[in-house]
């Protein structure tokens, strides 16, 4: 009777085990031509802006408020033409057409104040 009980009780552990859950299926794969191209090579190469002017200048690119203010070194932007447009904190402001070329810096000291 033991023997009996004894077996009962190990078949019961046995079919309640938790099963392991399903594996995910593989994920789909990638030609390594694909993987390895960077995306910014589909958006064009950058270069980089540095700008001087008296502190709290303000630095507008393209229309759009970078939210950076001078003195500015080094900051990436994509290579072609860009509206630049500088504002100093008391309102008086100069704007210009610029070109950055790919791998270069542009370099501009501003003097807004009089």
């Amino acid at each position: 009777m033991a023997r009996v009980l004894l077996l009962t009780t190990v078949l019961s552990f046995s079919c309640c085990a938790r099963q392991p859950a399903p594996s995910a299926p593989p994920s789909p794969t990638v030609p390594a031509a694909v993987a390895a191209t960077p995306v910014d090579d589909q958006r064009g190469p950058f270069g980089s802006l540095s700008l001087t002017c008296e502190p709290g200048c303000r630095l507008w690119l393209d229309g759009e408020d970078t939210g950076f203010d001078a003195p500015v070194r080094g900051m990436p932007v994509r290579a072609g033409p860009h509206a630049l447009r500088v504002v100093s904190p008391g309102g008086r402001a100069e704007s210009l057409s610029i070109f950055v070329a790919p791998g270069s810096r542009y370099e501009r000291a501003f003097q807004l104040a009089r």
